[in-house]
């Protein structure tokens, strides 16, 4: 595996673990208020965003590695 193998699944981990206390936090009635449960259930969806973009990109990333005609991102045109 390489190393950004192991970064990339130690980031969605983290993401998972993170969104898991959340949902858990809410599950136990920890909001106090209406305000307070809409700024949990926001932070829960942003994270739910930023996995399915990093899956997203770390697909794009895999099928560009398969495609031979694939030119450095960095290269003005």
């Amino acid at each position: 595996m390489a190393a950004e193998d192991s970064v990339a699944l130690g980031f969605l981990a983290r993401l998972a673990e993170l969104k898991s206390q959340f949902v858990v936090h809410l599950a136990n009635g920890s909001a106090p208020d209406y305000s307070d449960y809409k700024k949990i259930c926001g932070v829960i969806e942003g994270i739910a965003v930023a996995e399915r973009e990093f899956k997203d990109l770390l697909s794009r990333i895999d099928s560009d590695d398969d495609d031979p005609t694939f030119e450095d991102l960095g290269a003005v045109q």
